[in-house]
């Protein structure tokens, strides 16, 4: 997994990533406030668990920058020829990133079916 994070962050540019997976940390944030703010531990507990899973490959990434690393400069990144280049040289780049994706939500979907099976015993012991 650390080597798909990795590449990720190579591929498509440290600092875009850094700046995507910020953004994805901001907004899990702010969804888990919002769901303390209503009495819903469950949401806080999966918007949370997301912020911090995205700030794993932030961290990563800011390893990386203050190693000098660059990564794909940003020009590239959003450049149809050079997307395509890419992947010709990396075939796996899609689907790592969906793993990387997924990654980040496995867990707190299982706490979530785990939560709910819970919550259905529970009613249904009563």
């Amino acid at each position: 997994m650390i080597r798909r994070v990795v590449e990720h962050n190579q591929l498509n540019g440290v600092g875009f990533s850094i700046a995507e997976f910020t953004l994805v940390t901001i907004a899990a944030v702010l969804l888990a406030a919002g769901y303390a703010l209503h009495h819903q531990g469950l949401g806080v507990l999966i918007t949370a668990g997301i912020g911090l899973n995205s700030l794993v490959i932030v961290a990563f990434g800011g390893v990386a920058w203050h190693r000098g690393e660059r990564g794909t400069p940003l020009a590239q990144v959003f450049s149809r020829s050079a997307r395509a280049a890419l992947t010709r040289e990396h075939p796996s780049l899609m689907a790592d990133t969906l793993i990387v994706a997924a990654a980040v939500l496995v867990p707190f979907g299982l706490l979530t079916a785990m939560a709910a099976e819970f919550a259905w015993n529970s009613h249904n012991s009563t």
